[in-house]
């Protein structure tokens, strides 16, 4: 029994993230053909498209672990999963990002325009 749940688990945990990279992804290609037109990364278009790649990859980063640490919890397995710190900075640096984003359109909207002519 213990060897399906873990087995189905990983599948789930796997689906999940593969899912949630597929739509960061997606996004971050919407992203990319902004600025390739000509736009600045500081229109509230792209600084949505930023924020949700930015929640995106958190949930990417911290789903696995999280759901690793509660099956070695309930089923008694160790899978030798452990919550590290650096994964919760990298989260922390990509979120900070976007929001450094938001602050530039911030900016760029208090300046009427005067940063890019």
């Amino acid at each position: 029994f213990k060897i399906i749940g873990f087995l189905e688990t990983g599948f789930v945990v796997l689906t999940i993230s593969l899912f949630l990279l597929r739509l960061a992804l997606r996004h971050l290609e919407m992203l990319f053909n902004n600025i390739n037109q000509g736009k600045t990364p500081f229109t509230l278009e792209n600084v949505s498209y930023i924020k949700k790649i930015a929640i995106l990859l958190v949930l990417f980063i911290v789903i696995p672990n999280v759901t690793g640490l509660l099956f070695q919890l309930f089923t008694h397995i160790n899978l030798e999963i452990e919550l590290e710190i650096s994964s919760f900075l990298l989260a922390f640096i990509i979120v900070s990002i976007a929001y450094i984003f938001e602050y530039g359109y911030e900016l760029q909207l208090d300046s009427k325009g005067k940063i890019y002519g």
